[in-house]
């Protein structure tokens, strides 16, 4: 364990070198934020699903082009949501920004897309049930999706160099 003193008037403070206070911040500060993105992932998967329920309650027609429709509306509704709690709530992001906005829409894009890919892959192979196949897919996309939204989307003015 390697110590170092710090003489601070007649006190020695001794740190850790491996792991300072400011590393262990660091952690809990990365993880409120991963926290809060799950949060407001989760609540636009409830404004998702509940647009369509309302949708279906109310047009009740359910052939594939309406389901379409639906799911289109109610996605675009809970990513314009998704959009704002991730710039202000979750990465702090108070500036205005075309660019990040635009940035969101490609990366939300490209999540449905390989979404529906690989969930249709996998259904389509047989190697496990579809809603399994969804549930994995889902889950390494939200992973991705939360770091390309921290790297690519909403990048704080000190990280750009």
């Amino acid at each position: 364990m390697n110590r170092y003193a710090i003489y601070a008037g007649n006190n020695k403070i001794y740190k850790q070198q491996k792991l300072s206070l400011l590393k262990i911040f660091g952690y809990i500060y990365s993880l409120g934020i991963f926290l809060k993105f799950g949060l407001s992932s989760l609540t636009a998967s409830f404004i998702d699903v509940g647009m369509f329920s309302i949708f279906m309650l109310f047009f009740s027609k359910s052939d594939a082009f309406h389901i379409f429709i639906y799911t289109f509306i109610a996605r675009i509704f809970s990513g314009i949501f998704n959009y704002y709690a991730n710039r202000v709530f979750v990465f702090s992001t108070k500036e205005k920004n075309k660019s990040s906005a635009v940035k969101f829409c490609l990366v939300f894009f490209l999540k449905v897309v390989l979404s529906s890919f690989f969930v249709g892959l996998i259904t389509n192979l047989k190697i496990i049930p579809t809603i399994y196949a969804k549930i994995i897919v889902d889950t390494s996309l939200f992973l991705l999706n939360y770091i390309c939204q921290k790297n690519l989307v909403f990048i704080k003015s000190d990280q750009i160099s």
